[in-house]
């Protein structure tokens, strides 16, 4: 579940006693229970950024008002405009606070704009057909979804929480221009939902009332079980709770199978920092085990904060990102010095030279 060990184990090494003490000490960090992840840089949205998403190259695409933007350089801070929307799809009783989330389809082609509840609205909208022109809009595909956040499955499924009378998870067949909930009875405020192609996970953002999940609880549900459902699954009683962090206000997963989260709970005070949890964790969840309460790796770039996380699959970076602000914060895992990294190498090759 983790990215970050040496190449033929460290145990092998310790046991064998055939590297220095100074590659010990790097085998010691490398067994740490989640990445030992750096700050190693920021980059500036453009000026009011509303969402971002990530680009399969690795750069960001970000939208504010009607106006979708691209970056030209990976950790640059210059953008482009892409093209636009119409901003009358973000009209509503919150359309004010503009687009919900912006998504990037898997293969890059289309882009999913959620309005955040403004009208209730998914609008989709072709990447190669927007005009960089300034003023232009191009006309958008829409379907009426209850939206919060969302998440493309690599099989091309959109996932999207939202509320209607409850907070609830919606699936969205985009060729079909279909949805069908598939999870009902979140027990507070919709938060963020992930896929790690075998299961769902969605969580409570705010919990409203005393009893049942609490406010940063992640529960998972088996995705083959959900296809094949008649009626949709119930969070509070269906649900394997895997993890409570923040709000969970959003979600996603490292290179390495570690969870990612970020929100706050301002009622408990569990808050100013992006969590990061070890995926062996939610792998014990899931297999009954005890949930992943709490971070493994906090994560605090401007101190108290609230944060969301998205993951850089290209670039192999975790970015942190927090309210109100255009900053992005760059997280990735260093790579050990070159001397030590020798060192071990020699080590594990002198081990497999006495096998």
């Amino acid at each position: 579940m983790r990215v970050n060990r040496l190449p033929g184990g460290c145990s092998i090494a310790r046991a064998a006693m055939l590297v220095s003490a100074t590659v010990m000490a790097l085998c010691a960090q490398t067994v740490a229970a989640v990445p030992p992840y750096t700050l190693v840089g920021t980059f500036s949205l453009p000026a009011g950024t509303q969402v971002f998403d990530v680009l399969a190259d690795g750069r960001v695409i970000a939208i504010r008002g009607g106006d979708i933007f691209e970056q030209g350089v990976v950790h640059m801070s210059v953008f482009t405009r892409a093209g636009g929307v119409s901003p009358n799809i973000f009209d509503g009783p919150f359309g004010n606070f503009g687009a919900g989330f912006l998504r990037r389809s898997p293969d890059g082609s289309t882009l999913a704009i959620g309005d955040n509840g403004a009208q209730g609205l998914i609008h989709f909208v072709s990447r190669a057909a927007l005009d960089p022109a300034p003023g232009s809009q191009t006309p958008t595909q829409s379907l009426s979804v209850p939206n919060y956040e969302a998440h493309w499955a690599a099989d091309g499924r959109l996932f999207v929480t939202g509320a209607t009378a409850e907070s609830i998870l919606s699936e969205v067949d985009h060729a079909a221009m279909t949805s069908r909930v598939i999870v009902t009875n979140i027990g507070g405020a919709s938060a963020g939902v992930v896929t790690d192609g075998t299961h769902l996970y969605a969580g409570n953002g705010f919990d409203f009332v005393s009893g049942g999940s609490q406010t940063g609880d992640i529960r998972a549900f088996a995705l083959s079980a959900l296809g094949s459902r008649a009626v949709p699954a119930d969070f509070e009683s269906e649900g394997v709770l895997v993890a409570r962090s923040l709000s969970a206000n959003s979600l996603g997963f490292d290179a390495g199978g570690n969870l990612l989260v970020g929100g706050g709970d301002f009622t408990s005070g569990d808050q100013g920092y992006a969590a990061v949890i070890d995926g062996a964790r939610i792998a014990a969840a899931l297999g009954l085990g005890p949930a992943a309460i709490g971070a493994d790796l906090e994560l605090a770039p401007a101190g108290e904060q609230f944060y969301a996380t998205r993951w850089n699959g290209a670039t192999g970076e975790l970015l942190v990102s927090y309210f109100g602000s255009d900053s992005v914060f760059r997280y990735a895992i260093p790579a050990p010095p070159a001397g030590l990294a020798i060192a071990a190498m020699l080590g594990i090759v002198g081990i497999r030279r006495r096998r």
